[in-house]
């Protein structure tokens, strides 16, 4: 691909989806700045990995090469709810066509949290579990995901970075997270969350929905959740006054 680009002299540019979101590139800017002080804990949610599928045969559309789909892997039988990415539940849910949603939403949510903590050259130095011995569910009829997702919240995943940050997997929002900082006599946090950002670590979950972008601290440093919702950033407990609109 790179050659080509060369030879042909193209532009050409891929990269993961929320770097490119300027919520998440200015929430994230702050964050590895310093505007909340040094990042000690981390929390994302778990993403249950890959569950077993085992649905039964359905007659193969007529304009569907199956085999194709099914590429290197296992030819196994058609089923709509295999065939559509998430559906109940979808390909995405299942081994070996996915490494199921550690590898689709939680992609998004560990690079939030590689940019915000600086550390696209590096990463975690040690990892831990906590908790039963992971058991993946099989699905042998069409269902929704939450079996699987209640079956997969254990066991609760540990990283630590050389800086001593500890990134803990459990309830935090999808495709986001929840950084805390500590300070003397003072605690913070950023991260994904409600539209209401006045909350002290940890007194309060994490939201469950919406994408890395908010921060909010004690010390008055707030912005607004990603996603749809558009606000402003303020600064004025960190630096003079001002503010980043969008």
């Amino acid at each position: 691909m790179v050659e080509a680009a060369r030879k042909y002299q193209r532009v050409f540019q891929t990269g993961s989806q929320q770097r490119s979101m300027r919520e998440n590139i200015v929430g994230c800017n702050l964050v590895r700045h310093g505007t909340i002080g040094p990042i000690t804990r981390v929390v994302a949610q778990n993403y249950p990995g890959p569950w077993e599928a085992d649905l039964p045969a359905h007659s193969i559309p007529q304009d569907l090469d199956w085999n194709l789909w099914c590429g290197p892997g296992p030819v196994v039988p058609y089923h709509p709810d295999l065939f559509s990415p998430r559906a109940n539940p979808g390909w995405i849910s299942f081994r070996p066509w996915s490494g199921g949603e550690v590898t689709g939403w939680g992609s998004h949510g560990f690079d939030q949290i590689q940019s915000a903590l600086g550390m696209d050259e590096s990463g975690p130095v040690e990892l831990w579990t906590v908790g039963p011995k992971y058991a993946p569910p099989t699905y042998r009829e069409p269902e929704g995901r939450d079996r699987g997702e209640k079956v997969c919240r254990e066991p609760r995943v540990f990283f630590r970075y050389a800086t001593g940050t500890v990134v803990e997997l459990s309830d935090g929002p999808a495709g986001g997270d929840c950084l805390s900082a500590r300070k003397a006599g003072s605690g913070s946090t950023a991260g994904s969350s409600a539209p209401n950002l006045t909350r002290n670590w940890p007194s309060a979950p994490c939201a469950p929905h919406g994408s890395w972008a908010a921060i909010t601290s004690r010390t008055g440093t707030t912005a607004s959740r990603a996603g749809n919702v558009r606000g402003r950033m303020s600064r004025s407990a960190i630096a003079p006054p001002r503010s980043v609109t969008w």
